[in-house]
């Protein structure tokens, strides 16, 4: 109804990002986010598409990665920007300089924008299962104005 106010939940446990009162929730939960940027420069092509991508070609490819906690810490920060900026370095380190054909190859996956945005979702997912914070949101951007997001919602 206009004019009502949106009920939003990005609990763990509760609803995800894009959920509007299919939870049932009866108020709104307030939420943290905290986003950081890492580069990293790889090789690829796409298979079975036809143009100038099916052609090896390289990126200075450029992540950022939104994460959301709904508590501060004492020092009244969701993460420290340092540790998720290791996070995500660790998690990009293998694709430096690398063919991403070679590496996606193995998980048999084409190694599009998008493809490599959940990738990098779902690692970082895992790197951050020890903290308060999960993933929001993954932007790979191949070109500054070319970018592929991955989010998971209900």
């Amino acid at each position: 109804m206009p004019g009502e106010p949106v009920i939003v939940s990005f609990g763990r446990n509760e609803c995800k990002p894009g959920c509007i009162f299919a939870c049932g929730i009866e108020e709104a939960i307030s939420v943290y986010e905290v986003s950081s940027e890492v580069t990293f420069s790889a090789a690829h092509h796409l298979r079975n598409y036809r143009g100038p991508c099916e052609n090896i070609h390289g990126h200075n490819w450029r992540v950022r990665a939104f994460v959301r906690g709904e508590d501060l810490n004492e020092l009244g920060i969701a993460i420290d920007f340092k540790a998720l900026k290791a996070h995500m370095a660790a998690v990009v380190e293998p694709l430096d300089h690398a063919d991403l054909n070679a590496f996606f190859d193995a998980l048999d996956i084409n190694p599009s924008s998008e493809n490599l945005a959940r990738y990098i979702y779902k690692e970082l997912e895992k790197a951050l299962a020890s903290t308060p914070c999960a993933v929001a949101r993954i932007e790979v951007y191949e070109t500054p104005t070319n970018c592929a997001a991955y989010f998971e919602h209900a």
